[in-house]
């Protein structure tokens, strides 16, 4: 929000989402939940979370109009802020340790607070440690793509055939449509599996981008394909998203769980980062929307990824993961 160069936005972002994809709420949801409802408790949660984005909307149409100087939607992150301040202490003094490390303690299994290094070394000699190692591989790739997630929205407000009004239609649209991936989400990954979301998510995501890109180029009812391409777009990053955290948590052995969630998280703040930086390249030589074009199609990379090392996790046992 007080960012005044792409230095300072760069570190700005990097440092934001290092802290805001931190998965230790996965860990506890998971490490709760049943092994068959897994995917659906963690996308319940995701949904209470996405009240933030129907507000977003409600909040731009009443402060932002037409007559509102450029650059006054950077103020909106003010609104979770005050938010998330009393919320984080509320967190701090009530939330208590998760079942599964209160059984380790009651059957006398020693957790030693290891050094990363041998946290690292613990996952890295794992049985499933290729499949880690591919999806570190793919969170990196989907981060490049967090810059239309980020600036998408002022990208279609430059479209001169979108109003106002369109716009918050449209920023309404696509919260709403996250709200309804999201159960898409837990309920196919429950009942059908994590990695077919790899795939439809991988390949929806390039289609939306296009039809963005291209959809905004129309002079009459260009809010139609906009719309529809914007709110893919979302559904596609927010959902492969929650596919990795919960790959992740189910392939990694119960006592390193955090430092491999914590290790995502870093992983996809420099996917963010980088792809920043290579946007702003792309963008600088040839057109935002070339970059757009690029960045997703580098996720046709994850599909012989998934293919060839990532297996299914629907229904495992977290206990038994080593």
């Amino acid at each position: 929000m007080f960012s005044t160069g792409i230095i300072q936005y760069t570190i700005y972002l990097f440092l934001l989402y290092l802290f805001f994809s931190s998965d230790i709420w996965v860990i506890y949801i998971n490490e709760e939940s049943p092994s068959d409802k897994r995917g659906r408790l963690t996308n319940l949660v995701l949904i209470g979370g996405v009240t933030g984005s129907i507000l977003l909307p409600i909040f731009r149409s009443i402060f932002i109009t037409d007559t509102s100087p450029a650059g006054a939607w950077r103020a909106m992150p003010i609104f979770s802020v005050i938010l998330g301040i009393p919320l984080s202490i509320i967190i701090f003094f009530t939330l208590k340790e998760t079942s599964k490390y209160e059984e380790y303690k009651i059957e006398e299994i020693t957790i030693e607070t290891n050094i990363i290094k041998n946290n690292l070394k613990t996952i890295f000699s794992s049985e499933r440690r290729k499949e880690f190692i591919a999806l570190m591989l793919i969170t990196f790739l989907v981060g490049f793509n967090y810059i239309f997630v980020s600036i998408g929205e002022q990208y279609i407000n430059s479209s001169p055939n979108l109003t106002e009004g369109d716009i918050n239609i449209i920023v309404l649209v696509m919260s709403l449509a996250v709200i309804l991936g999201y159960l898409f989400t837990g309920i196919f990954a429950d009942k059908v599996g994590r990695k077919p979301l790899f795939y439809i998510y991988s390949i929806l995501f390039i289609i939306s981008i296009l039809t963005v890109i291209f959809g905004s180029r129309f002079e009459n009812l260009a809010i139609i394909p906009v719309a529809i391409g914007a709110a893919l777009a979302n559904i596609s990053y927010w959902g492969i998203g929650v596919a990795i955290r919960l790959v992740v948590v189910e392939v990694v052995p119960t006592d390193v769980r955090g430092t491999g969630s914590g290790l995502k998280s870093l992983v996809s703040a420099f996917g963010i980062t980088f792809g920043l930086v290579l946007s702003s390249v792309i963008t600088y030589f040839f057109s935002l929307e070339l970059s757009f074009i690029v960045l997703s199609l580098l996720l046709i990379l994850n599909l012989p990824l998934i293919y060839k090392f990532l297996k299914e996790t629907k229904g495992v046992e977290l206990s038994e993961i080593k």
